[in-house]
């Protein structure tokens, strides 16, 4: 997946050299006829690129990964780097969160369960 703008010839040549397929349309006029194997590859990998820029889009409003202002070239890195850490904190933080509430409340239904049958809890 690559923006059209790095779709020039020296880029497509270097990918071609190493044997990698790059989605998007081909440079100069578009063929006249199309198959429809060709359109379904297309669509398959418009779908996937839709994905992946909703994620930055997401990265960009939830994180501020649009606010990175930095000039020099290892300044941007480790804020790029920086960004990536905090977003894959906050996803695994949601994700231990949400198994803790559901224990937590598994739990507290079982608690309510056995005080219900008149069991008193151990002291």
């Amino acid at each position: 997946m690559a923006d059209s703008i790095f779709r020039n010839r020296e880029n497509l040549a270097w990918l071609k050299l190493r044997g990698i397929r790059i989605s998007g349309p081909k440079l100069g006029r578009k063929p006249k006829v199309v198959s429809s194997e060709v359109k379904q590859v297309e669509r398959a990998d418009n779908g996937e690129r839709n994905a992946i820029e909703g994620s930055y889009g997401v990265t960009k409003r939830k994180y501020g990964f649009g606010l990175v202002r930095t000039k020099l070239e290892n300044t941007t890195k480790s804020a790029i780097i920086l960004q990536f850490l905090v977003m894959n904190l906050d996803r695994r933080m949601r994700f231990f969160l949400s198994q803790f509430w559901i224990r937590f409340i598994d739990l507290m239904q079982a608690v309510n369960l056995v005080a219900g049958y008149g069991f008193q809890s151990v002291q």
